[in-house]
C-alpha cells in the first residue's frame, strides 16, 4: 500500500424499502446528476436525490439525501439492471427478464420493451453522430446472441443488428465498434463492423464468475482464474502486465488511474499505471462498485456508501513521498486535462513535476529529468546548488522551502563515482545550455559562472573561449578567476581578465605565454594577440607590445598597423600615421615591405616616398637573397616578379634613383623597365632584344608603352625596335639570330610600322619575296589610311555646308526690335541687344526662354535642326 487515494463516506447507511420489510436487499444502483437510482430485490426502483454538503465535520456523513420517488413492478422479483440514458432522461431497467424504458423524473413506464433479456449493457462511444442517440448491447435469455438495439428520443426501441454466438452471454461490455462477452465458459471479442468474433481465454463455469469493465477506448479489464486482472484490446492481445486481487471480486470499475474491485471484505485499488495494490480499505459485505459519472459508489445488500477521492494535491504528494513517481505523474496528467482546474493550480502542479525530476535524476533517468525541469520551469539555480563549487558566490540563492529534494549534493547521492559524476556534470552543462541560448532565464549570472566552470572541469575549451568572447557573457568574475586559475587556463584567464577590463593582466600573460613562462596549448599564438591589441584600438598599448609581436613574427606583426575595410572594431580609432610606422619598421623589413604594399595597393597612397621606399625594399631583399647562393631560390624568384610588377604598375617612384640599385643587382628586365618609365625607350629594347634575347618581351613593351590614340607613338616604338634588330653590328655577328624576329615584326605589326622608314633601314640584299607579307600588309594598311581619311574630309565638308544652311536660314530672316516690347515671360523691357526668339516670332530675355523647342508663350512644341541644341 503506497497511496490514500479514496475515503469511505457513508450515503444511506440503512436502505429500507419502500414497504417497510427489512429483508428486502440492493441489487443494482445507477446515478444521473445528483439523483441516484436503487433497484431492490422485491420489484422497486427507489430515486433519492443526493447533496453535498459544506460540513467538516469528521464524525458525520458530507452528504444528505431523502428519497423522491418509487416504481413498483407487479411482480415481487428482483431489478437485475438499471442504466440511465440522461440525454434523453431515461432509466433503462432490467426487472426479470424484461428491458423496461422509465422516465427519469417520475419513474413513469414509457415508450416499448424488450422481453427475454438475460442482460444488456450502454455502449457509451457509439459510431453515430447524433448527441441524442443511445445504443444499448442486448444479450437474450438461453440464446446464444446480441442484438443491438438503438434507444430513440420519441421512446423506442429499434433493433439494428443482430450476432450469432456459441453460448449465451452471461455479461457484457460495449466501446465504439467493440463488444467484449462472458459466455458460459469463456471470454470472446466481438468486431460489430466485421462481424468476427475472436475467443480470448476460458474460464470454469462451476467455480468462477466472470467480471469485466471498460478502461480505455476499446480496451477492458477483465477478472481471470486466480484472482488475476487480464488487460484486453480490440485486438484481443494485452498492452498492460496483468494485476493480482487480494480477494475474491464480486465487482470492478474504473476511475482514472485507479481500478476498483470490491470483495466481502474490502475494496481492493489497484494503479493502472503498474498494476500494483495502493490502497485497501475495509467494507463487509461489498456486492456492487461502479463509476457512475465520475461518482464512485459502493454498496453492501443494505448500505449505500461513497467512494471520495482524497485530494489529488495529498495523493500526488504522497506518491512522491514514497518515489511512486510515474504514479504521481499520471495523476498530474489526469488532473491537467480536468475542465475545473485554475491557473491557481498551476505553481503546485509546477512543483510536483520538480520533485519527480529530482527523483529522476537521483535515479540517473536524466533524460526523462530534463524534460520536467524543462516542463515544469524550475529555477535553475536550484540544480546548480547540488554541485559543489559551481554556484558562484556572490549569488544570494537559497533553496526553495520545502525542499524539493532531499539531495545535499552529487557527491553524497552517488558516493563519489567519478563516472556518475561527470554524467551528471554533462546533464547540467546540457541543461544550463540550453537556458542560456533560450534567453529567458533572470539568472544570468549564476548560469554563465556554472557554464564557465563546467567548461573548464569537462575540458570544452572551444565553447569556453566562446562564452567568454560572448557579448552577454555575465558571470562572476572573482569566482571564474579563482576557478580558471585553479586549473591553470591561462588563456581563458586573460579572456576573462579582459572583458572585465583588466587589460594590462590579461596582455602581460599573454606576453609570458608567447615567451614560453607560462605553457597553455589553448593560446593561439602571436596572431591572436596582435588581433587583440588591434581590437583594443589603444595606441599606446599598440606601440607597447609591437616589438614582442614583430620579434616573433613579422608577418603578423605588420597586422598590427593594417586594417582591412572589413574591420571595423579595430585600429580604425588609433589613426595611425604612415609616416610613423614606415620609420618604425625599418628595423622589420618583412613588415615593412608588407606595410609599404598595404599603403600603396590597399588605401591607393600616391605620396612617391613610399613608392621609391617600397621598391628600394625589394630591391634589398633580392640582393640579400641573392648573397645567400640562392638557398631560397623560390623567395627569390617570388621576390623579383613582385619589383617588376609593382615598377610596371607604378608611375610615382623615382626611376633615376633606382635605376644604379637595380643594375647593381644584375636584373637587366627591371633595368629595361625603369628606361620605359624615364622615356628612354631605345635603351630599354636595347636591353630586351640584345642581352635578354626577349623578342617577345620587346613586342609587348612596344605595345604597352605606345599610345592608340598617337599613331605616331606606335611607329617610333616598333621603328626603334626594327632598327636595332637590323643594326649592322648584329647583322654582322649572328645574322641568323635577328632576321627571324625582324621579320616576325614586319609582319605581325604592318600596320603600325612606317614602310617608307623602314625600307630604309632594311638590307638592300633582302628580296621582294622575303618581304612580300609585310608589304602586302603596309599596303591595304596605307589604302585604309587613305580611304578613311578621304571619308572623314567629305563628311566633315558635308557638316560644313549644312551649318552654313542653317546659318543662312536664320539669318534671311529679319526682326525689328523697338523700345516698347519686352518679354512675354517675365513682362520686362530689353536692356541690351540680348535676345531668344522662336520660330513663331516671340521673343524673350535669353535666360527666361529655357526650352528652345517650346514656345514660352503658347506652348507650341518646334522641330529644329540638328545643329541647334535645346537649352536645358
Amino acid at each position: 500500500m503506497s497511496v490514500k487515494a479514496y475515503e469511505l463516506v457513508e450515503l444511506i447507511p440503512r436502505f429500507i424499502s419502500p414497504t417497510g420489510d427489512k429483508h428486502v436487499k440492493i441489487e443494482c444502483i445507477e446515478c444521473s446528476g445528483r439523483y441516484v437510482f436503487i433497484g431492490t430485490s422485491d420489484g422497486h426502483v427507489v430515486k433519492y436525490s443526493v447533496q453535498e454538503t459544506a460540513s467538516k465535520n469528521a464524525s458525520s456523513s458530507p452528504f444528505v439525501y431523502h428519497r423522491e420517488g418509487q416504481r413498483f413492478f407487479d411482480a415481487k422479483k428482483p431489478v437485475r439492471l438499471i442504466k440511465a440514458a440522461s440525454a434523453l432522461e431515461k432509466l433503462l431497467v432490467l426487472y426479470d427478464t424484461t428491458l423496461y424504458v422509465l422516465n427519469i423524473n417520475d419513474l413513469e413506464l414509457i415508450g416499448s420493451r424488450l422481453k427475454n433479456v438475460q442482460t444488456f449493457c450502454v455502449n457509451e462511444n457509439p459510431r453515430s453522430t447524433d448527441p441524442f442517440l443511445v445504443q444499448i448491447c442486448v444479450a437474450p435469455v438461453s440464446k446464444g446472441q446480441l442484438a443491438i438495439h438503438n434507444v430513440t428520443p420519441d421512446d423506442k426501441i429499434t433493433h439494428t443488428n443482430t450476432f450469432n454466438l456459441q453460448e449465451p452471454v452471461k455479461c457484457l461490455c460495449a466501446d465504439c465498434g467493440i463488444i467484449c462477452a462472458a459466455l458460459r465458459d469463456k471470454y470472446i471479442i466481438l468486431d460489430c463492423d466485421q462481424g468476427q468474433v475472436q475467443d480470448l481465454f476460458p474460464f470454469d463455469k462451476d467455480t468462477f464468475t466472470p467480471y469485466l469493465c471498460k478502461v480505455a477506448k476499446e480496451e477492458f479489464l477483465l477478472s481471470g482464474p486466480d484472482g488475476l486482472g487480464i488487460f484486453v484490446c480490440s485486438a484481443g492481445t494485452s498492452n498492460r502486465p496483468p494485476l493480482q486481487w487480494s480477494y475474491p471480486l464480486t465487482s470492478l470499475t474504473f476511475h482514472h488511474p485507479y481500478i476498483l474491485g470490491v470483495s466481502n471484505e474490502i475494496i481492493m485499488v489497484h494503479s493502472i499505471v503498474d498494476q500494483q495494490q495502493k490502497q485497501a480499505i475495509p467494507f463487509l459485505g461489498g456486492q456492487l462498485i461502479g463509476n457512475y459519472d465520475g461518482h464512485i459508489y459502493v454498496c453492501s445488500q443494505t448500505s449505500l456508501y461513497a467512494l471520495v477521492p482524497v485530494p489529488w494535491e495529498k495523493q500526488v504528494e504522497a506518491l512522491l513521498v514514497d518515489e511512486h513517481v510515474e504514479e504521481a505523474l499520471s495523476l498530474l496528467e489526469k488532473v491537467g486535462h480536468s475542465g475545473g482546474l485554475t491557473g491557481q493550480i498551476d505553481p503546485l502542479k509546477k512543483r510536483f513535476k520538480q520533485q519527480a525530476a529530482f527523483i529522476y535524476f537521483a535515479r540517473s533517468d536524466l533524460e526523462i529529468a530534463l524534460d520536467l525541469f524543462l516542463d515544469s520551469e524550475i529555477d535553475e539555480r536550484e540544480i546548480i546548488s547540488i554541485f559543489p563549487g559551481i554556484m558562484p558566490s556572490a549569488s544570494a540563492f537559497v533553496r526553495t522551502v520545502p525542499p524539493l529534494h532531499n539531495i545535499a549534493d552529487v557527491n553524497q547521492l552517488f558516493h563519489g563515482n567519478e563516472k556518475k559524476i561527470t554524467e551528471v556534470k554533462q546533464f547540467l552543462l546540457h541543461f544550463l545550455q540550453m537556458a542560456h541560448d533560450s534567453k529567458t532565464s533572470l539568472y544570468c549570472l549564476e548560469i554563465d559562472t556554472a557554464l564557465l566552470k563546467l567548461y573548464a572541469e569537462l575540458g570544452q575549451n572551444k565553447e569556453l573561449e566562446s562564452l567568454l568572447e560572448s557579448p552577454v557573457f555575465s558571470g562572476d568574475f572573482q569566482s571564474c578567476l579563482a576557478w580558471l586559475k585553479d586549473r591553470r587556463l591561462h588563456h581563458a584567464q586573460a579572456l576573462l581578465l579582459l572583458r572585465n577590463g583588466k587589460r594590462s593582466e590579461a596582455l602581460s600573460l599573454w606576453c609570458q605565454m608567447i615567451s614560453g613562462e607560462l605553457n597553455d596549448p589553448n593560446f593561439k599564438g602571436v596572431t591572436f594577440f596582435a588581433q587583440v591589441l588591434k581590437t583594443i584600438g589603444d595606441a599606446e598599448i599598440l606601440w607597447q607590445y609591437a616589438d614582442l609581436v614583430l620579434d616573433n613574427n613579422e608577418e603578423h606583426g605588420v597586422e598590427l598597423f593594417i586594417q582591412k575595410q572589413t574591420e571595423k572594431n579595430t585600429a580604425s580609432v588609433m589613426e595611425l600615421d604612415p609616416n610613423t610606422v614606415a620609420n618604425y619598421l625599418q628595423r622589420y623589413p618583412t613588415a615593412l615591405i608588407l606595410y609599404l604594399e598595404y599603403l600603396i595597393n590597399d588605401k591607393g597612397v600616391e605620396e612617391e616616398k613610399f613608392h621609391t621606399q617600397l621598391a628600394v625594399q625589394y630591391i634589398d631583399a633580392i640582393s640579400k637573397l641573392k648573397s645567400q647562393n640562392r638557398e631560397n631560390e623560390l623567395d627569390f624568384n617570388e621576390t623579383v616578379l613582385r619589383l617588376r610588377i609593382f615598377l610596371q604598375k607604378s608611375n610615382l617612384y623615382r626611376a633615376k634613383f633606382l635605376l644604379p640599385k637595380v643594375r647593381d643587382v644584375g636584373l637587366d628586365q627591371e633595368v629595361a623597365v625603369l628606361y620605359g618609365k624615364m622615356g628612354d625607350h631605345e635603351k630599354a629594347l636595347s636591353i630586351l632584344a640584345t642581352q635578354l634575347r626577349d623578342f617577345k618581351g620587346a613586342e609587348e613593351y612596344c605595345l604597352l608603352n605606345g599610345d592608340r590614340k598617337e599613331n605616331n607613338s606606335y611607329n617610333m616604338l616598333f621603328h626603334s625596335l626594327l632598327s636595332i634588330y637590323l643594326n649592322p653590328e648584329h647583322r654582322g655577328k649572328k645574322t641568323d639570330e635577328y632576321l627571324a624576329p625582324a621579320l616576325d615584326l614586319l609582319n605581325a605589326y604592318a600596320s603600325e610600322i612606317d614602310p617608307v622608314k623602314a625600307i630604309e633601314i632594311i638590307p638592300p640584299h633582302w628580296s621582294v619575296n622575303i618581304l612580300e607579307t609585310f608589304l602586302r600588309g603596309a599596303l591595304r594598311s596605307s589604302m585604309n589610311k587613305f580611304r578613311s581619311t578621304k571619308m572623314e574630309k567629305s563628311l566633315a565638308k558635308a557638316d560644313s555646308i549644312q551649318g552654313a544652311e542653317t546659318l543662312y536660314t536664320l539669318e534671311k530672316h529679319s526682326l525689328k526690335l523697338v523700345e516698347s516690347n519686352y518679354c512675354c515671360v517675365c513682362k520686362k523691357p530689353f536692356s541690351d541687344l540680348k535676345f531668344a526668339r522662336y520660330p513663331n516670332d516671340v521673343i524673350t530675355h535669353v535666360e527666361c526662354g529655357r526650352l528652345a523647342n517650346v514656345c514660352p508663350l503658347t506652348g507650341h512644341c518646334f522641330s529644329l535642326p540638328k545643329s541647334v541644341q535645346p537649352r536645358s
